[in-house]
Protein backbone atom coordinates (compact mmCIF):
# COMPACT_ATOMS: atom_id res chain seq x y z
CA UNK A 1 0.00 0.00 0.00
CA UNK A 2 2.75 1.92 0.52
CA UNK A 3 3.92 2.09 -3.35
CA UNK A 4 0.15 3.39 -3.88
CA UNK A 5 0.33 6.05 -1.49
CA UNK A 6 -2.56 4.96 0.21
CA UNK A 7 -3.01 4.54 4.45
CA UNK A 8 -5.77 2.63 5.75
CA UNK A 9 -7.04 2.18 9.36
CA UNK A 10 -8.35 -1.34 8.16
CA UNK A 11 -5.22 -1.96 5.74
CA UNK A 12 -1.82 -4.10 6.66
CA UNK A 13 1.19 -4.25 4.25
CA UNK A 14 3.31 -7.08 4.52
CA UNK A 15 6.20 -4.37 3.69
CA UNK A 16 5.96 -3.14 7.08
CA UNK A 17 4.99 -6.57 9.14
CA UNK A 18 7.91 -8.17 7.24
CA UNK A 19 10.64 -5.67 6.08
CA UNK A 20 13.41 -6.32 4.26
CA UNK A 21 16.45 -6.85 6.24
CA UNK A 22 18.60 -4.54 4.43
CA UNK A 23 16.17 -1.65 5.18
CA UNK A 24 14.22 0.11 2.65
CA UNK A 25 13.91 0.84 -0.11
CA UNK A 26 13.90 -2.76 -0.62
CA UNK A 27 11.38 -5.00 -0.32
CA UNK A 28 10.60 -8.60 0.80
CA UNK A 29 8.10 -10.51 -2.01
CA UNK A 30 5.21 -12.68 -0.63
CA UNK A 31 6.92 -15.40 -2.09
CA UNK A 32 10.11 -14.76 0.09
CA UNK A 33 8.11 -14.30 3.25
CA UNK A 34 5.87 -17.34 3.11
CA UNK A 35 8.55 -19.46 2.16
CA UNK A 36 10.85 -17.91 5.21
CA UNK A 37 7.81 -17.58 7.78
CA UNK A 38 5.65 -20.52 7.06
CA UNK A 39 7.90 -22.89 4.90
CA UNK A 40 5.42 -22.35 2.32
CA UNK A 41 6.38 -22.26 -1.13
CA UNK A 42 3.82 -20.29 -3.08
CA UNK A 43 3.82 -18.78 -6.85
CA UNK A 44 5.42 -21.49 -8.26
CA UNK A 45 2.56 -21.20 -11.52
CA UNK A 46 2.78 -19.28 -13.93
CA UNK A 47 1.21 -15.79 -12.41
CA UNK A 48 -0.13 -15.38 -8.95
CA UNK A 49 -3.08 -17.37 -7.67
CA UNK A 50 -4.90 -14.63 -5.64
CA UNK A 51 -6.52 -16.59 -3.34
CA UNK A 52 -3.47 -18.25 -2.42
CA UNK A 53 -1.91 -15.10 -1.77
CA UNK A 54 -4.48 -13.53 0.34
CA UNK A 55 -4.77 -16.80 2.64
CA UNK A 56 -1.04 -16.74 3.20
CA UNK A 57 -1.35 -13.00 4.30
CA UNK A 58 -4.06 -13.89 6.21
CA UNK A 59 -1.37 -16.71 7.95
CA UNK A 60 1.21 -14.10 8.28
CA UNK A 61 -1.02 -11.70 10.32
CA UNK A 62 -2.08 -14.31 12.57
CA UNK A 63 1.63 -15.61 12.78
CA UNK A 64 2.96 -11.91 13.41
CA UNK A 65 -0.32 -11.04 15.96
CA UNK A 66 0.76 -14.49 18.27
CA UNK A 67 4.13 -13.06 18.84
CA UNK A 68 3.44 -9.72 20.08
CA UNK A 69 3.50 -9.31 23.46
CA UNK A 70 1.04 -6.70 24.81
Amino acid sequence: MMVLKILHSKIIDTLILYPHPRGLPLKRSLKDIALTELNRSIQNGVGHDSKEDAEVTMKLLLKKLKSVTV
